[in-house]
């Protein structure tokens, strides 16, 4: 849609650019000259208000790419701990295969019960501010279409 408004707008601009070369005497304001200023406010303002729901959208897209990366990160260092209870829990029970050396890993701190809590309500409140998206862009359509009919 705001590729589709540009387009035009960039339409409406050459109408203007061509009306303005008109000679002098037929170079006055008219209807013609008041509908395509006032379709060219209607774009702009359309293409702005497209803009910055884009924007909005792609802040929602980023929030939650952070908020997947913290919980994937969580996710991994937690099963790390677990295989490392595991293995201490099999040596410490009698014979074991014999030990593999495996690199030390990296010790990530785990997220405690009360943020892995705050980060889910964030992301909760962030998918349901996204979901409503699709139905903020078709009012915005359809407002966009009106005043350019109008």
């Amino acid at each position: 849609m705001r590729y589709a408004r540009f387009a035009d707008l960039k339409v409406c601009e050459k109408r203007l650019q061509l009306r303005e070369r008109r000679p002098a005497r037929e170079n006055f304001a008219d209807s013609v000259d008041e509908a395509l200023n006032r379709e060219r406010a209607v774009l702009e303002r359309a293409r702005q208000d497209l803009l910055t729901l884009e924007a909005e959208a792609q802040r929602y897209l980023s929030d939650l790419q952070a908020m997947r990366i913290e919980l994937s990160r969580d996710t991994g260092a937690r099963r790390l701990q677990v295989e490392s209870e595991l293995a201490h829990m099999r040596s410490a029970t009698g014979p074991s295969l014999p030990e593999v050396n495996k690199p030390a890993h990296q010790v990530i701190k785990l997220l405690t019960e009360e943020e892995a809590k705050s980060l889910k309500e964030r992301s909760v409140a962030v998918i349901a501010r996204s979901n409503q998206l699709p139905g903020r862009a078709e009012r915005l359509t359809l407002r966009i279409r009106q005043e350019g009919e109008g």
